[in-house]
């Protein structure tokens, strides 16, 4: 008679398991690995991993992005309005989606965040980057 493993391979050894070192607080709620023994395990962590994104506004336009799950929003610009003018750069720091401090404007554009909408609008600089990190400590 030969038996057969409705599961199909062989898993891993107890050296490859002794290797792993999560805990179930070290890996996302709900999402399910094994480590240490052959038991699957379920993760516990409710902490969302830190969010990053970029916008890039064409001269005299705007972009939005939603940032939603996270209690603090970090935004950072960066703008040249033409060839012969200086970078200028700013960062602003929202929790809870409210304005709590820095700035978000400078020549070449600013940037709002109203509820969890960040908009950013290119005054006509020749280049107008934001960078965006949401996370939630």
């Amino acid at each position: 008679m030969i038996v057969v493993n409705p599961l199909g391979g062989g898993g891993l050894s107890n050296a490859k398991l002794a290797l792993a070192d999560a805990a179930a607080d070290d890996v996302l709620a709900g999402k399910k690995f094994y480590s240490g023994s052959k038991e699957l395990q379920t993760g516990t962590n409710t902490t969302k991993p830190v969010l990053k994104t970029f916008l890039s506004p064409p001269a005299n336009g705007s972009q939005n992005i939603e940032v939603t799950g996270y209690t603090h929003v970090v935004i950072s610009t960066t703008s040249r309005y033409s060839v012969n003018s200086d970078y200028e750069s700013s960062v602003a720091l929202y929790q809870n989606g409210s304005y709590v401090a820095g700035g978000g404007s400078s020549t070449g554009g600013s940037v709002t965040m109203s509820g969890n909408i960040v908009t950013a609008r290119n005054n006509g600089a020749r280049s107008f980057s934001v960078t965006i990190y949401a996370f939630t400590p």
